[in-house]
């Protein structure tokens, strides 16, 4: 009996390091560096109206819970708080600015001691001794596990349209001049019959006709390839994109959601047409018989 009080007494005196008594607060004797905590994962990506969205915050030490302490998430997405997983589908396009994550992480204690008049605990982290009180039953209250440290992460984060969008800047391939009046055709499909949609480049009388042409609100899964065609003036060759001659030797436009594919086409000079001429007299229905001179 009288061997078990020495050695409670012994190593509380090596805990606590003075025959004082100790005060309702806490004293702590720093064994190493103070403890922290840091979020090591990048900043979430950009996601797709429509499409399930995951991203995970992890740090150093392991264990810590997670919050957004700033901002608000994008609609459809949530922050699980123990394991850090923003998730979810987003169902708004636009961007969240200034969205704050704070990772909190609580050092424990490993080992702990206690008197009539305290409560004495190690940290995990560094082993640093931790000692509070006055607990007359030698219990251990809420101190335990209340040495913390944070980290926040601040990022804007932008939930893209589901369509995509093709653009592009049409020009003479001598020379390089911007070509204002081109028909642009965007054909969706493997067989070149089924147009989505149908622009011209800048106006001609435009004062900046710079060549360009836009095809917004596209489906991601869509197969497009383009087809160029001067209808107005008859001045430069119909080509598809890729320089191609032909639909069957035009590669397809890979297009990506809420982004915008950039094709450009430089179109050669048409060929001058044949001369022609009419031999012959009409006949009463009025046929005419043609001679290539």
């Amino acid at each position: 009996m009288h061997a078990r009080r020495r050695t409670k007494a012994l190593l509380s005196a090596v805990l606590v390091t003075a025959a004082v008594a100790i005060p309702a607060a806490t004293i702590t004797a720093p064994a190493g560096a103070a403890p922290s905590y840091t979020i090591t994962s990048t900043a979430p990506a950009d996601g797709i109206d429509g499409v399930a969205y995951s991203h995970t915050f992890t740090g150093s030490p392991t264990g810590a819970t997670y919050a957004v302490t700033n901002g608000t998430l994008p609609d459809g997405l949530t922050l699980d708080a123990a394991t850090g997983i923003l998730s979810g589908t987003p169902t708004t396009p636009g961007t969240a600015t200034g969205i704050a994550v704070t990772a909190t992480w609580t050092d424990p204690y490993t080992a702990i001691t206690a008197g009539g008049g305290h409560t004495c605990g190690i940290l995990t982290s560094n082993g640093s001794v931790d000692c509070w009180g006055d607990n007359d039953d030698g219990q251990a209250d809420d101190q335990i596990g209340a040495v913390i440290a944070t980290d926040t992460q601040t990022f804007d984060l932008t939930i893209n349209a589901t369509t995509a969008t093709i653009s592009g800047t049409v020009t003479a391939e001598t020379g390089g001049a911007p070509l204002a009046g081109i028909r642009v055709r965007l054909l969706n499909g493997t067989t070149g019959i089924a147009t989505v949609a149908t622009v011209a480049t800048d106006a001609a009388d435009a004062a900046d006709a710079a060549g360009n042409y836009t095809l917004p609100g596209l489906a991601p899964t869509g197969t497009y390839r383009l087809r160029f065609a001067d209808t107005a003036n008859g001045l430069y060759a119909t080509e598809y994109n890729g320089n191609a001659t032909k639909f069957n030797l035009t590669p397809v436009i890979a297009v990506t959601a809420g982004a915008t594919t950039i094709t450009d086409a430089a179109l050669a000079t048409a060929a001058a047409p044949l001369p022609w001429a009419v031999i012959g007299t009409a006949n009463a229905a009025l046929a005419l018989t043609t001679t290539p001179r």
